[in-house]
């Protein structure tokens, strides 16, 4: 071979040799196809390595495939030599650190990056017994006080959800829970146990199981009369459904509904158990009826007070027609209604925001019959108002006037609709617009009799008149004096009425009463009153009869000492010398005069539901106006006030329906004159509505009507009644109640 071939082998292997180290090199190096090898390492808080997180390398706008981490937090990527940042998807709780480095660069391929864990909060759901409650598809809503809310997660399988939130005070709403199911919630639903905070992080819910009331099945005849024997309150025409619940001694139980539509529903309870609503926020015991929207679920709870297990039989009964609330004025309401029987009334209250004519009209094809009324109407039509064929109408319409004063009163008005249709329930929609502005009038009463100053006749007491209608008929008109006497000839007693007083409290339900027109400055004689109204021709007449009573419209208003709420004062511009304030006697009393009776005919009719009285007289009763009226008798003849009269404000004990005594409570006992009784709680508040009382020759008799004392069972509870030494005994005739009073 010669030297040049010899050479051109020898630079061959050369350039062999060359490009095998190249080789070798890449692959010592990192390098394959041009590609070199980068690592991103990912760790959460404590150093452990977080697996299954999503990664992925990006060159400006560029993106490359993502890749997960390994179970030892690492994911590898093959690049062409160059800069690169990377997109972390942070697992749920996570967070990629604002100030964390995501870069990798051709002289440093490796980067590792730490997550921070957010601020969370975790709510758990369990049962009564503390294991995990779960169903599908509840959700659990987080707000602020103030109604800043996080969107809702929903539950895992074990009952929890964790909620990424930033520190502060939020409250917990439940949605999605099945009708079974229940948590002890306020009116809006949000969990009243406990509020989360930035130190209160964890939260446990107990999910409680509730009865829900079968609205398939309704109760049949035979078992609404059984019953009603029991529950006098007790509506058989409407439809009925029951559900019987177990109660444990000292325990609660939980019973759900869902409104089908908008209306006043009634609930009832038979056993030892009472009623009230789940969530205290909503008022505690339940009222009668009930106003509920339709779909909207209601729970209610049973709560046995007994030391053993009861049984709650409960009953609702439910409307045929809707019963729904509206507020208008300028424009119009649309309102959709439901009628579920013939001869039954769907009823709309409205509430106008401006005085005016109000007029309610049918839409549609609907034949109706539509009648407005200034009070609610029932919503079974009374059968003497039962509508005749010829009553209905396609486009029904009917129309009602309500005056200024009523609307500041926010006095409702109310339409009733009627439907005839070919099957029940059936939808109607009514429309209600303001379709003339008021036409009211106003005008001021002035005095026109010659009014004298009075003197308190000396040795006489002023004596109440019976309120028992049997008084109108003693007072007789005097024409010489001009004032009414109780009773005929000239030496019969006037008759007073006391303007300036406080009115006697043994007429008015111990002291309850409120009496609208009544302003009490001890340094002062005078009275103002409310407007009142007389409605006719469309128009409202409405007279002021403040100056004729004191003698000025409005206080001057004096600045107090220390900057505090300012002293009313009587004006120094009396606007009339001629006002009966300023001429009564110091028992703040004067002759009745006709101008007097009307204007107390007047102030009693307009103001009949602002006064909360218990008195045998009752609004249709023509004596009921009477109650500020009085007359002089000689001071022997008073009659005594019977000895059982009295507060007792000592209750040594009670015993209650099933025998318990019960040493916890303190009671007090009023009774009054008028043949009322009231019990109230320590603090003064009374337990139900007046009771009233009767004596025949020396046996007393009280009568509790609505069963306070036997909680649920809307029956009159009879009374026997002893008094000895200042102690009272009530003790139930037909139960085992039993009550001790001491008087003060």
């Amino acid at each position: 071979m010669t030297k040049t071939c010899k050479k051109i082998l020898f630079s061959v292997f050369l350039a062999l040799c060359f490009v095998l180290c190249l080789g070798a090199f890449a692959a010592c190096g990192g390098e394959s196809n041009n590609n070199y090898t980068y690592t991103v390492t990912v760790k959460l808080e404590d150093d452990k390595p977080a697996s299954n997180v999503r990664v992925k390398p990006k060159k400006g706008n560029a993106g490359y495939t993502a890749k997960r981490t390994g179970a030892d937090g690492k994911v590898t990527f093959e690049l062409p030599l160059d800069d690169y940042t990377v997109e972390i998807t942070a697992p749920d709780h996570y967070s990629v650190p604002e100030d964390a480095n995501l870069s990798l660069t051709k002289d440093s391929r490796d980067l590792s990056v730490t997550l921070s864990k957010n601020f969370t909060y975790t709510v758990s759901l369990v049962n009564p017994d503390n294991t995990p409650f779960y169903a599908e598809n509840i959700s659990i809503g987080m707000c602020t006080f103030d109604g800043n809310c996080q969107d809702a997660g929903t539950i895992g399988s074990d009952g929890v959800l964790i909620i990424d939130a930033d520190p502060g005070n939020y409250h917990i709403k439940i949605t999605g829970l099945p009708a079974t199911a229940t948590y002890d919630q306020d009116s809006e639903g949000y969990y009243t146990g406990a509020s989360f905070s930035p130190t209160v992080t964890t939260m446990t819910i107990v999910i409680k199981p509730v009865s829900v009331v079968d609205f398939a099945t309704p109760m049949t005849d035979e078992e609404k009369e059984e019953f009603a024997k029991n529950h006098r309150n007790y509506i058989k025409e409407y439809n009925s459904y029951k559900t019987v619940k177990e109660v444990p001694a000292n325990g609660t139980a939980e019973i759900s509904f869902s409104a089908g539509i908008s209306g006043y529903y009634r609930v009832y309870c038979s056993g030892n158990t009472t009623l009230q609503f789940a969530s205290s926020e909503m008022g505690g015991i339940i009222p009668q009826p009930w106003s509920c929207i339709a779909d909207k679920t209601y729970t209610i709870k049973a709560t046995n007070f007994s030391s053993s297990a009861a049984t709650a039989e409960v009953v609702i009964s439910v409307p045929f027609s809707s019963n729904v609330e509206q507020k208008g004025g300028i424009g119009s309401s649309n309102v959709n209604l439901t009628v579920g029987k013939k001869n039954t009334f769907a009823i709309v209250k409205y509430t106008p925001t401006k005085a005016g004519t109000y007029t309610a009209t049918v839409q549609g094809t609907a034949v109706a019959v539509v009648k407005a009324a200034m009070s609610e109407p029932t919503e079974l039509i009374p059968s003497a108002e039962i509508p005749k064929d010829s009553d209905y109408a396609a486009q029904a319409t009917d129309s009602i006037i309500i005056s200024k004063n009523k609307v500041l009163n926010n006095h409702s008005i109310y339409f009733a609709v009627a439907v005839k249709a070919d099957s029940y329930p059936t939808d109607v929609g009514i429309k209600i617009e303001r379709t003339a502005e008021s036409q009211d009038t106003e005008s001021e009463a002035t005095v026109t009799e010659t009014l004298t100053q009075q003197t308190k006749p000396a040795g006489k007491e002023l004596y109440d008149i019976p309120m028992d209608g049997t008084s109108t008929g003693k007072l007789v008109y005097d024409e010489t004096a001009r004032v009414y006497r109780y009773g005929t000839g000239t030496n019969a007693p006037v008759v007073y009425v006391k303007l300036t007083t406080v009115l006697d409290a043994n007429r008015f339900n111990g002291g309850n009463c409120r009496l609208a027109y009544m302003e009490l400055i001890s340094t002062a004689n005078f009275v103002a009153t409310y407007a009142f109204e007389s409605e006719k021709n469309g128009v409202v007449d409405t007279v002021d009869y403040t100056v004729f009573l004191r003698g000025f419209k409005k206080y001057d208003l004096k600045p107090s000492e220390g900057g505090r709420d300012p002293i009313l004062t009587i004006p120094t511009d009396i606007q009339t010398e001629t006002y009966y304030a300023k001429f009564v006697n110091e028992d703040g009393a004067y002759p009745l005069t006709e101008e007097l009776k009307v204007f107390l005919e007047k102030f009693y009719k307009a103001n009949t539901h602002l006064i909360n009285y218990n008195v045998t007289a009752d609004a249709n009763n023509v004596d009921a106006w009477l109650f500020p009226c009085c007359y002089y008798i000689d001071a022997d003849n008073v009659p005594a006030t019977d000895p059982i009269v009295g507060e007792y404000t000592k209750c040594i004990k009670y015993t209650d329906a099933a025998g318990t005594e019960i040493n916890d409570s303190e009671y007090k006992l009023v009774i009054n004159e008028n043949g009322t009784f009231m019990v109230c709680d320590a603090t003064g508040n009374s337990q139900d509505e007046a009771g009233s009382w009767n004596k025949i020759g020396e046996t007393y008799t009280f009568t509790q009507p609505d069963g306070l004392l036997q909680e649920g069972n809307y029956v009159d509870l009879r009374f026997t009644v002893t008094l000895e030494s200042g102690t009272i005994t009530l003790t139930g005739v037909d139960t085992q109640i039993v009550w001790i009073f001491e008087r003060a």
